[in-house]
């Protein structure tokens, strides 16, 4: 199967919302307005958020995705989560 990445940055709400809407398993924290609250927490340079479109250009997933800076024990790490708010999973 041949699909296409297609970065939240790249994509227009109203279009990353009805790609939303069209899976089942997605929620609002899939949603163009719950990424970018997220995205702004973290910075464009650690927003990664994608959907996974085929070939047709359908939505398989929403993938939500960004890194944090965090700190445990003296030690400086990135985890993936928009600084205690929750990524959708689904």
């Amino acid at each position: 199967m041949n699909y296409v990445l297609k970065p939240f940055a790249d994509v227009e709400s109203e279009t990353w919302d009805r790609w939303v809407k069209m899976l089942d398993d997605a929620t609002y924290l899939h949603s163009a307005m719950w990424l970018d609250y997220s995205h702004a927490l973290v910075g464009a340079s650690d927003c990664h958020s994608f959907a996974i479109l085929d070939q047709s250009g359908m939505p398989l997933a929403i993938c939500p995705l960004g890194f944090s800076q965090a700190t445990a024990g003296g030690i400086a790490f990135k985890e993936a989560i928009w600084y205690g708010a929750p990524l959708g999973l689904a």
